[in-house]
């Protein structure tokens, strides 16, 4: 089923299903969020979704022209894809473009939804080295897309390389046994998780730290076998890494000793293998300190104390992880 809709009747509906961009972070395979993230974006526990960064507002003005790009190329037709996709499971998504029917039709009826066998996924980076192939996290996104278009067989993938001013074209081809998967995740995730407002497990430091900002005074945990076998394991690999920095640091100061004033190390046939520069002088102002004095100057300790309070803020305290190696 497809709905028409604008830019921010998208972004509220965002909060009330699955769409593609979250599928990678419910699967454990997105690079930038977990499924405490999307959680929180859909339910009312978490921030608004923020206004897009510079890099995604780039990547949407240069669409036109990777389109434009991808139909010279290819010689397909495209039409922008203003339509909201809907699925069951609670999936929800829209895809970027819409490439015409092979005898020329419009890709979607108004009555039908889309009709086409092929669409089209844009993306910019100035990434290249990952892009043997469409990353993963882009595949769960255009499959998770193939899933609410059932006539839909491939979607092309134009992806304009920033830093290398490229342009290529990819191809990833359906896969229903994959979509199929993910809809069962996407349905268990919502019904499980934000229908119920509990947060999902969490996947990394990162949302411990969310979910568990603040430690509970007096409060003990006691370690099951399971967390032992993890802790003897910290242990030993703790050692390891701190030999090997042991290591590390010896073979810098050897290389710093031969070096002594100089700023490049090369070898014999003049590669320059380490630069040992000076840093740049840096000030730094004791901003209280300079206040107070002013204040003894001028004998007014109130005003300095008010000033200072007023652009005095408090940051709330981290949770530090330490061992006690047992004690």
């Amino acid at each position: 089923m497809a709905k028409t809709i604008n830019k921010e009747q998208w972004l509220e509906r965002r909060k009330t299903g699955v769409g593609g961009s979250d599928m990678a972070a419910l699967l454990g395979v997105s690079p930038w969020r977990t499924s405490l993230n999307v959680w929180m974006d859909k339910t009312d526990d978490g921030p608004a979704i923020d206004m897009p960064t510079v890099r995604q507002r780039i990547g949407t003005a240069l669409e036109p022209l990777a389109a434009e790009m991808y139909t010279e190329q290819s010689g397909r037709k495209v039409r922008k894809c203003n339509i909201q996709l809907e699925g069951s499971g609670h999936r929800i998504g829209n895809v970027d473009r819409l490439v015409y029917c092979e005898d020329g039709k419009l890709p979607w009826r108004r009555n039908m939804g889309v009709v086409t066998e092929r669409a089209l996924e844009i993306k910019t980076t100035s990434e290249m080295a990952e892009w043997d192939r469409v990353p993963d996290h882009y595949i769960t996104q255009i499959q998770h897309y193939m899933g609410l278009m059932p006539t839909v067989k491939v979607v092309d993938v134009p992806v304009l390389f920033l830093s290398l001013g490229t342009f290529r074209i990819y191809h990833v081809e359906r896969d229903d046994s994959l979509i199929a998967d993910m809809a069962k995740v996407a349905d268990e995730f919502w019904t499980k998780y934000v229908r119920t407002k509990t947060p999902p497990p969490p996947q990394d430091e990162d949302d411990l730290k969310v979910m568990f900002p603040r430690h509970e005074e007096g409060l003990k945990c006691i370690a099951d076998d399971d967390v032992m076998a993890a802790y003897n394991e910290y242990m030993r690999l703790a050692a390891v890494v701190k030999q090997a920095e042991d290591d590390l640091e010896q073979q810098k100061f050897i290389i710093q000793s031969a070096m002594k004033a100089a700023e490049v190390l090369e070898t014999p046939d003049h590669r320059k293998l380490v630069t040992w520069k000076t840093g740049k002088d840096v000030e730094k102002v004791d901003w209280k300190a300079a206040f107070e004095e002013l204040a003894d100057a001028y004998g007014d300790h109130d005003a300095a104390s008010a000033v200072i309070g007023a652009h005095t803020t408090t940051r709330p305290g981290s949770r530090i992880f330490r061992l006690s190696a047992g004690k």
